[in-house]
């Protein structure tokens, strides 16, 4: 097998960002995808990591993410009103 160089990672810019958010707030679950999205993009968690989330992985300003694709925990610092908005 050729080895090949990992991509370089890319990120959302905040009018993107802006653009998201505004376009699931039409969705009937919009409390919750707006949630799962923020810490999405916060953390760098995977889509489906947001949403196996537990509430005991959510304390005091960290998320921990277990069974992750790279078969380890990680553990994530929140921001305050990220927190309080999760929490």
């Amino acid at each position: 097998m050729l080895k090949t160089s990992e991509r370089e990672l890319s990120y959302l810019t905040q009018e993107q960002r802006t653009h998201l958010l505004a376009d699931i707030q039409s969705s009937p679950i919009a409390t919750q995808m707006t949630q799962i999205i923020k810490i999405c993009l916060t953390t760098g968690a995977r889509i489906t990591e947001a949403i196996d989330l537990k509430g005991a992985q959510v304390t005091n300003h960290k998320i921990t993410f277990i069974n992750t694709k790279g078969k380890r925990n990680r553990t994530v610092s929140l921001s305050e009103d990220l927190y309080n908005e999760i929490y």
